[in-house]
Order: C-alpha cells, then sequence, then structure tokens
C-alpha cells in the first residue's frame, strides 16, 4: 500500500455516513498531519466576576481552505489485515 495514511475531519464532532468526511492519503503519518493548520479560539468571561479573563480555549483544525471540529489519522494497514 502505496499511501496507507488517511486523514479524516469533520464538524460537529461526529463523522458523516460515507466518505465527505475523507481528506486525503498519504505515505507518512507526519505528511498527513503538515495539512493540518491548529487555530486557537481563546474564550473569555464575558459577564460577572471574572469578566475579561481567560475562561478556556477552543482549538479548530483548517485542511485545505475548510476548518473543522476535528481529524483523525487512520492507519488504513490495520484495517486492511
Amino acid at each position: 500500500m502505496k499511501k496507507p495514511y488517511l486523514l479524516i475531519a469533520g464538524h460537529r464532532y461526529y463523522p458523516s455516513a460515507d466518505t465527505g468526511d475523507w481528506k486525503g492519503c498519504y505515505s507518512t503519518a507526519e505528511e498527513a498531519k503538515e495539512q493540518i493548520e491548529y487555530i486557537d479560539h481563546p474564550q473569555f468571561f464575558t459577564s460577572g466576576k471574572m469578566k475579561g479573563q481567560l475562561k478556556g480555549n477552543n482549538i479548530t483544525y483548517k485542511i485545505g481552505d475548510d476548518v473543522f471540529d476535528w481529524y483523525e489519522i487512520v492507519d488504513l494497514r490495520e484495517w486492511a489485515e
């Protein structure tokens, strides 16, 4: 198998029922991971005594021109056995 690492990504934390989440196959897991840009969205308290303080971070993943909530890199050789 020339490109055994499948990159999948989607929205709302649930995979789709078909192959719409499949983004591409790559020779190495590192090559697949290079396709992903991490986007950090800091979240702040907007009211109350902690107003303006950092509440937490929300991370999304940009692959190509699209932004996703989650991604996974699957080694297809595990499925082919």
